[in-house]
């Protein structure tokens, strides 16, 4: 090749190399110290409220410090981002992003001397739909955002569909359902049609090497059991143009509106419905500031949402769960053959919760774990919003305390009568 003229005077402004035996020893310690990714980690992305599973890989991913924090010596680094925020997604992506000196040769069999840049992001991971982090749908807008910035960077967006995938939201991939376009998507429990353990992992054609497979596996994988009852539940779900789906995609409208129809009934008491499809979460406010001391404990120390739970599992035989990350959202996922009737029959019974803990009639909240009356006795709510605590004692009253727990659910009505 031939070298330009002027070639040397361009190097010159990066590192000194007098002739052509100089040039690699002169760009190695230069791109090495620009380069600080030489001796770096890669770096992941991952989202604020983000749940993406308690092994050691998984869980350096998931945002929850209760998590994540014990096994931060085994894992990798991570970035978490607000979700929505593109300013912050662009500002990591600056942050993990290089520029490195090259040596090429054009067409024309010139030496040149390019300038290429480098990021040190391995993946960004997202969930279409975060369940766990209080069943949050990803903004449409900050989803393209996010495709266009692993475009023009070129690292992979990895899609975890294991919650919201196989149809619940009324797509067979919720990443469609909110505009995303991943490289990677990742599938588990429904997957298995709830009789199976397994997992599964798409890669993009343009992304996938051959090698993987043979270089990563695991013994307990693609056993024939689990792998046909997969194959059977993908095609329960897409079968008759994706019928399935389409129950979902539609009972959950209705639900929905239902719902927010219920929240606007009650804005003291329920903060936000959010959802997509069948996969709905139910946030209620906290209740510091009540007349009912056992209200306020509950909701200071966000153990209410269990609460709620129980009571709509003992009282109104409904079964659902508080969201893990978000402690003040229940989260609802119905089968897609559950009935309208079935649906109604939810919202009822959220109305009457709703209007107890409008009116801080712990009673009726409790009883069941109590034993003060029968689970699923119905009667008028009684009013206990208005009645105050007693009055502080003076300052400087002499008084005793006894500090205790309760031994048993009972002694729950020694302290709040």
């Amino acid at each position: 090749c031939r070298i330009p003229e002027g070639f040397y005077e361009r190097l010159a402004a990066h590192c000194h190399a007098p002739g052509i035996r100089d040039l690699d020893e002169a760009l190695f310690p230069w791109n090495r110290a620009v380069l600080a990714a030489v001796d770096r980690r890669p770096v992941f992305l991952a989202l604020e409220g983000a749940f993406h599973g308690r092994t050691c890989g998984a869980v350096q991913l998931t945002h929850d410090p209760e998590y994540r924090h014990p096994y931060l010596a085994l894992g990798f680094p991570v970035v978490f981002l607000p979700p929505g925020d593109a300013p912050a997604l662009r500002r990591a992506i600056e942050e993990q992003s290089f520029e490195y000196l090259e040596l090429d040769i054009s067409l024309g069999d010139e030496l040149e001397l390019r300038m290429r840049a480098f990021s040190n992001i391995a993946a960004l991971f997202v969930e279409p739909v975060q369940a766990e982090g209080g069943v949050r749908p990803l903004d449409p807008v900050y989803a393209s955002v996010i495709r266009q910035c692993a475009d023009r960077v070129r690292f992979p967006v990895v899609a975890d569909e294991i919650q919201c995938g196989m149809g619940r939201t009324g797509e067979f991939l919720a990443s469609r359902a909110v505009g995303l376009k991943p490289d990677y998507v990742v599938f588990a429990g429904a997957l298995g049609g709830g009789l199976a353990k397994i997992a599964a992992l798409a890669v993009a054609r343009r992304r996938y090497l051959p090698e993987f497979g043979r270089l990563h596996a695991s013994l307990f994988s693609e056993d024939e059991p689990s792998c046909r009852i997969a194959l059977k539940a993908v095609e329960i779900v897409t079968r008759d143009d994706g019928a399935v789906m389409e129950q979902c995609r539609e009972k959950g409208r209705r639900f929905l509106e239902k719902l927010r129809s219920l929240r606007d009934k009650w804005p003291t008491v329920l903060r936000e419905v959010r959802g997509l499809g069948l996969l709905v979460g139910v946030e209620f406010h906290p209740q510091p500031k009540t007349s009912s001391r056992l209200l306020s404990t509950l909701s200071k120390q966000e153990l209410l949402g269990h609460v709620l739970a129980g009571w709509l599992l003992h009282e109104a035989a409904i079964r659902v769960g508080r969201t893990l990350s978000h402690p003040f959202t229940l989260r609802v996922e119905p089968s897609a053959y559950v009935t309208l009737a079935d649906l109604d029959r939810f919202v009822e019974a959220l109305d009457r919760l709703c209007e107890i803990l409008k009116k801080a009639n712990m009673h009726e909240l409790v009883k069941h774990m109590v034993g003060l009356a029968a689970p699923g006795a119905r009667g008028r709510v009684l009013d206990f919003s208005q009645i105050r605590p007693l009055a502080e004692a003076p300052r400087f009253a002499k008084r005793v305390a006894f500090l205790g727990h309760f031994a048993s659910p009972e002694h729950m009505a020694l302290w709040a009568p």
